[in-house]
């Protein structure tokens, strides 16, 4: 059928009347009933209805139905309007509900996964990070992550707890002093040797604490004997020894060498 040929009788040949809406009974495409205009080409029902009804809508310009019923084509019930009321009127009635909370499920989602990702690469990084620590007046910290020395730093004793949680390691590996049993005061005088006393008994309490700290949070730690970790190494031997290119001291020395041999331990 031409469309010069099409009336609104034909039309309403197609529907089923319930009270006064005439409801579609053919194909339609999410809700908008459309029918084959000679035989091929797909229009929408609305906007031929009002054009025969001598009220043709501009290009673009949506057709609404006023009686609540989506698949309704009565001419009586339909009309030309702006794209914001057509968006209004379908808001009002829930349409867009389904496609909103669609669209944001899908967002959290696709969130979700980035958030996992995320999360799953920095347990990754955690696993394979190493601590190794030189406890002292100037305690040295070497961190070591997939075996490879990352950074180097000296700190306060009193900031070994608050490195220790935010780094949160995998290992520490630290030189405990608590290890060695003696120590050697021989020639030195009374204060001298009362001085290296108290300097030991200092170092032990940081040793302890770094065992207490890391207990409460769940990492493992190994202390390593002063007499077990080696002799000390300059800088130049301990460039060639890690690869690393930066500055160092004999403490941040001392911290990566003593975890040295465990920096790749899981």
């Amino acid at each position: 059928m031409q469309f010069e040929d099409l009336t609104i009788a034909h039309i309403k040949d197609r529907t089923e009347e319930v009270g006064d809406c005439w409801i579609w009974q053919q194909g339609s495409t999410n809700g908008y009933p459309q029918m084959k205009v000679q035989g091929r080409c797909c229009k929408l029902v609305r906007r031929m209805v009002v054009e025969l009804d001598g009220r043709p809508a501009q290009p673009r310009q949506p057709v609404v139905v006023t009686c609540g019923e989506a698949r309704c084509v009565n001419p009586a019930h339909l009309k030309a309007t702006s794209i914001s009321d057509a968006g209004k009127r379908a808001a009002e009635r829930g349409a867009w509900k389904g496609k909103a909370r669609a669209a944001k499920i899908a967002r959290t989602r696709r969130a979700n996964v980035n958030k996992k990702l995320d999360m799953d690469k920095a347990r990754e990084i955690r696993m394979s990070t190493i601590l190794g620590m030189d406890p002292g007046a100037n305690t040295g910290v070497a961190t070591f992550i997939g075996g490879k020395l990352a950074t180097l730093a000296t700190i306060a004793p009193n900031e070994i707890e608050r490195v220790l949680r935010e780094v949160m390691p995998a290992r520490v590996v630290f030189e405990d002093s608590r290890l060695q049993s003696h120590t050697w005061t021989r020639g030195k005088s009374g204060a001298a040797s009362a001085k290296m006393a108290r300097n030991v008994g200092q170092v032990d309490a940081w040793c302890f604490l770094i065992t207490a700290v890391c207990g409460e949070l769940g990492i493992a730690a190994h202390g390593v004997s002063p007499a077990g970790k080696g002799a000390k190494v300059n800088a130049e031997r301990f460039a060639a020894l890690t690869g690393w290119t930066g500055a160092s001291n004999e403490h941040t020395r001392d911290a990566a060498m003593v975890a040295w041999p465990y920096r790749g331990a899981k």
